[in-house]
């Protein structure tokens, strides 16, 4: 919600936009606003579609729309999948746009966090004896092969923000399953929009969202949380991590060092 103060002070500002030739014929091809030198134009489109100024019959109308829905989670309510697969059909032809502005562009690493079943984890991924503590759990390192369902994902540029993502998700309530991290270098091609045009177009939220769009296989690492396990009154021993798919050598060095040890006697157990 946008404060009364700033919000009669955009009022006023489109009180006066009939007279600008920017908008006032309302005919702005789907690109035009993520060609443009600065993210303005795009903001104000936006702004426009949320306080329905933005007609219909604009050819922009259905990318601001399906923007709006995917940085403001819409796509959520409802008939979920339909809503979501709606949402990437309007946004893909982003992707397509020639002469881009610079403010569009980025490249970086980034991270998603889900939870997966144990078996899925066992099966698909390759660990190695890399672990560290990462706000409050213990994390184990592997690789994997990523390849999305969907043609275009969320992604964060904040490590912490992936984390709290994987312990929402309802899966982690299984003993069966534990919250993952994926962790990718981004390519400026992948990319449908930079995070910090992303953030101005929702400035009240704050998860550094990278918008990436493919989805071909590719080698990740993966960050697997393993602190459920002692929750859930498994603990950590041999038999327990060849269960996830640790290789016996590996978890014998785990169990082995002396910084694993300390960290389990961090999280109380």
């Amino acid at each position: 919600m946008k404060p009364f103060i700033q919000y009669i002070a955009e009022k006023d500002k489109w009180d006066n936009a009939w007279d600008d030739p920017e908008y006032k014929n309302f005919n702005h091809p789907p690109c035009w606003a993520f060609q443009q030198p600065t993210i303005k134009q795009l903001y104000d489109l936006v702004w426009m579609f949320q306080n329905n100024i933005l007609p219909p019959k604009d050819p922009s109308y259905p990318i601001m729309k399906a923007l709006d829905d995917w940085v403001e989670g819409r796509w959520l309510e409802g008939g979920r999948l339909k809503s979501k697969e709606t949402t990437i059909k309007a946004l893909l032809p982003i992707m397509a746009c020639k002469g881009k502005a610079d403010w569009m562009k980025w490249s970086g690493m980034c991270w998603r966090g889900l939870s997966k079943p144990i078996t899925d984890i066992k099966q698909s991924y390759k660990f190695t004896d890399e672990f560290k503590m990462m706000e409050g759990d213990l994390w184990i390192k592997a690789t994997t092969k990523y390849k999305s369902k969907m043609p275009m994902q969320s992604w964060t540029t904040k490590m912490k923000t992936a984390i709290h993502f994987s312990k929402e998700q309802n899966g982690i309530k299984n003993k069966a399953w534990l919250p993952i991290v994926f962790e990718h270098m981004m390519l400026s091609s992948e990319c449908l929009m930079a995070p910090a045009a992303v953030k101005k177009i929702h400035p009240d939220f704050n998860e550094a969202e990278a918008i990436r769009v493919s989805s071909k296989a590719t080698t990740v690492t993966v960050w697997v949380n393993l602190t459920p396990l002692f929750e859930n009154g498994i603990g950590l021993a041999e038999k327990v991590l060849g269960k996830i798919g640790i290789d016996k050598d590996i978890a014998k060095k785990l169990l082995a060092n002396k910084k694993l040890a300390s960290h389990i006697a961090e999280l109380g157990y």
